[in-house]
């Protein structure tokens, strides 16, 4: 990318993150919407007020996280020269003038039921009193304040030329799901016999009564994690040379894509313009790419879609004989003539040297894993021309980043089978005549392709000299963008230039939508940096590990140092997630103003 950046690891001890919350000025402007939200949730016309303000209530909830319990959060908030140092803070902050600090801090009980207030979890007559959305409420104000911190700190700063072949980090959003195990695996079920409900897990006395039993699940099936139970956090950021800024947090009731297509449209029309880049996994893929193209200007970066149906079985017939599956049916036959090569049956013959002796399915399954590796390793330093639908590639992991500790210790490779598809033939003057080319996209990378006599095999890959946005009306009130990309193609007969111009569909979907077409499919896979251009490709790539460092970063702060939650129900979740972030903010912007 375009921006050498810096992230400061060294760590901050509690107290000092501490003062650089109780500093941070997001700290107050949530406090005036914690006062709002109490005022429209309020249990009755009239309440003993707190001696306390309420922005030294919200900082002793949100410090929950810098000690990763209420309990000892408490304890250290009655340390005196903690208190002490605190008070200092407190008394150089504008927003704070004439008002005095208090001798002492608040309780426990005094936290919980500020938290139990703003999130509204208080009941009345056993009820449950929730006139407002607080999350949506306090989300708004985060996001506002944290967008400000972020362009104030020099991300997101909307740019007059976006040039997606060099793109600006700090002009990058990053996101990322997080599942969290639940506070407790205690459960309800109802005995198949009596009709009864029991709790199972329990080591409470009476367990109808004080079983502590979490009630905030995602639905993980639709992401095919189905191995994970817990509640699904998603969030934004954007890392800057002091630190990361997080932009918003969410959760996902169901499927990832929704609440991250939600968290994005609202960053990027905070920002007008100044969000060019979205880094995310493989959840961004097909129309959700027109969207965000086509609506915020920005493009995603990240691996295009691998296939995933099963591969034939030899011998097998296939009723499907459209020209895709045949060549994705040739790509299969090359793999398994690369792992038949008598190199191969060699080391077989040498992993199960008795004949006699049946190799275990583990022991199998890692030998191919070795003939698989060994063959991407063979085909990407033979330079060969691959079959549409193979791509094989140096690994992305951090041993393949420019500058990283680990680079060139050891190489990774992966093979691929990727999506292609046609997109037109072309002609050129080239030295010796007109020369014509047959141009296919294949996992997101422009191809000129002929047949090799068996296979259509990829000669030569175009690179993006550059990639623009453009801003129309096409007669909507809603702001709509294209992008205009020039390619260069390698050519024996001499290199030559193509312009491709693209004008995604920026409709948002909903879950129950029926038809989530794209404009133009195979301009929706093709990306200005694809995979096949390595080293820029994996540079950008890993800048997806803040998202992955953040939410490691948030589960260490848990009372159970990320194992379970620290909270039961859905609304304490979602405050300590936003707590978190609240706290990273105050870090980084402390880092940012001591620079």
């Amino acid at each position: 990318m375009s921006d050498d950046y810096y992230i400061e690891t060294s760590e901050m001890t509690d107290i000092d993150e501490m003062m650089a919350l109780l500093d941070w000025y997001g700290l107050y402007d949530l406090a005036g919407e914690c006062d709002r939200i109490k005022h429209l949730n309020r249990l009755s016309p009239a309440g003993a007020k707190s001696r306390y303000p309420t922005a030294l209530l919200l900082f002793a909830a949100i410090a929950t996280r810098v000690t990763t319990s209420r309990v000892k959060t408490s304890k250290r908030l009655k340390d005196p020269l903690t208190w002490q140092r605190l008070g200092a803070v407190w008394a150089a902050r504008p927003e704070t003038e004439g008002m005095p600090f208090p001798e002492a801090p608040p309780t426990r009980d005094q936290v919980d039921q500020f938290v139990e207030a703003v999130t509204c979890q208080r009941k009345k007559n056993g009820a449950r009193i929730q006139n407002v959305d607080w999350h949506a409420l306090l989300q708004e104000r985060f996001q506002r304040t944290s967008m400000d911190q972020a362009q104030v700190m020099g991300n997101l700063v909307p740019r007059e030329v976006v040039d997606w072949t060099n793109p600006s980090m700090s002009n990058t959003v990053i996101g990322d799901g997080c599942v969290v195990a639940p506070f407790s695996g205690v459960k309800k079920m109802v005995d198949p016999v009596t009709r009864d409900t029991v709790v199972i897990g329990s080591r409470a006395v009476n367990k109808t009564k004080n079983a502590r039993i979490s009630t905030a699940f995602s639905d993980l099936t639709e992401d095919d994690k189905l191995d994970l139970s817990g509640l699904n956090m998603t969030s934004m950021l954007t890392p800057t040379e002091h630190g990361w800024v997080i932009l918003a947090t969410g959760y996902a009731p169901r499927a990832e894509l929704w609440s991250a297509l939600e968290l994005f449209g609202s960053i990027a029309a905070r920002a007008g313009g100044g969000v060019e880049n979205l880094l995310y996994d493989g959840v961004m893929t097909g129309w959700p790419l027109d969207h965000i193209a086509g609506r915020h200007g920005a493009r995603v970066f990240n691996k295009s879609s691998a296939h995933s149906a099963k591969r034939r079985k030899a011998g097998a017939e296939d009723k499907n004989t459209s020209p895709a599956t045949s060549v994705r049916h040739q790509a299969d036959d090359l793999i398994d003539q690369l792992k038949s090569d008598n190199r191969y049956r060699v080391l077989s013959a040498e992993l199960n040297a008795d004949k006699n002796t049946k190799l275990s399915e583990s022991a199998i399954r890692t030998f191919n894993n070795v003939l698989n590796k060994a063959a991407a390793v063979d085909l990407h330093r033979s330079g060969a021309a691959l079959p549409l639908g193979i791509s094989v590639y140096r690994s992305t992991s951090a041993g393949a980043v420019t500058g990283s500790r680990n680079q060139e210790h050891h190489e990774g490779y992966e093979i691929v089978r990727s999506h292609f598809r046609y997109f037109k033939s072309v002609e050129h003057d080239g030295t010796e005549g007109v020369c014509q080319h047959h141009l296919f996209t294949d996992d997101g990378a422009l191809h000129s392709v002929e047949s090799d006599g068996t296979y259509l095999v990829k000669t030569a890959t175009a690179r993006s000299i550059s990639s623009t946005r453009r801003a129309h009306t096409n007669g909507s009130p809603e702001p709509r963008f294209g992008t205009d990309e020039l390619w260069e193609i390698p050519c024996e007969n001499g290199d030559f230039t193509i312009a491709t111009s693209w004008d995604p569909d920026p409709t948002l979907h909903t879950p129950d939508s029926t038809n989530h077409s794209t404009a133009d499919p195979v301009l929706n896979d093709l990306r200005p940096i694809s995979r096949a251009d390595g080293q820029a490709y994996a540079d950008i790539a890993n800048y997806r590990n803040h998202a992955e460092s953040w939410n490691a970063w948030f589960k260490s702060r848990l009372r159970t140092k990320g194992s379970r939650a620290a909270t039961l129900s859905l609304d304490s979740q979602l405050f300590d997630y936003l707590s978190a972030a609240c706290v990273r903010n105050a870090i980084s912007w402390a880092r940012w103003y001591a620079s």
